[in-house]
């Protein structure tokens, strides 16, 4: 039953971040976003990772995707299309490759982490107290960075209303 679960998931999760890439409305892409980072939870619930599932959900389907439709909304790029970029070709090369990475990473039966996703979701204090001892730094870089990142946004939506 798992692993048609996980097939279905898998497929599901494919559907998502095509559309992601092919939606032409940003607001459409980051709901398909959204939809992908749920399937993701379900991964991790299928790892019996369900510390990591909930997080999954709260941070990034919850926190981050409202950042990035609030971002959407105020910079006013839901109400048109996105313009088409012109790098097919280099994009293509880099997703073949990177798939072929990932094609001999899950074939060499190497672990890809040191830890499994199991005794990482079920170990809540080992993650918090790396979070806010090794991984302070990072953490906190991140946060200013989203900081930074919506003040940006403001500051350029209002220079655009001002013209």
């Amino acid at each position: 039953m798992t692993s048609i679960l996980f097939y279905i998931v898998a497929v599901l999760s494919f559907g998502c971040a095509l559309s992601v890439i092919l939606q032409r409305n940003p607001v459409y892409s980051a709901l398909s976003l959204v939809g992908f980072l749920f399937l993701q939870a379900v991964y991790f619930v299928l790892l019996h990772a369900y510390f990591l599932a909930v997080v999954q959900i709260l941070i990034y389907a919850g926190a981050i995707m409202v950042l990035f439709v609030y971002v959407v909304m105020v910079t006013k790029l839901g109400t048109g299309e996105l313009p088409r970029l012109h790098f097919k070709p280099v994009s293509i090369f880099l997703g073949a490759l990177f798939a072929s990475l990932l094609f001999y990473l899950f074939q060499s039966g190497k672990p890809l982490t040191s830890i499994s996703a199991q005794d990482m979701g079920n170990n809540i204090v080992e993650i918090g107290k790396l979070l806010f001892s090794e991984y302070v730094l990072p953490f906190e870089f991140i946060s200013l960075l989203l900081i930074v990142a919506m003040v940006g946004v403001v500051v350029l939506n209002r220079r655009n209303h001002d013209n």
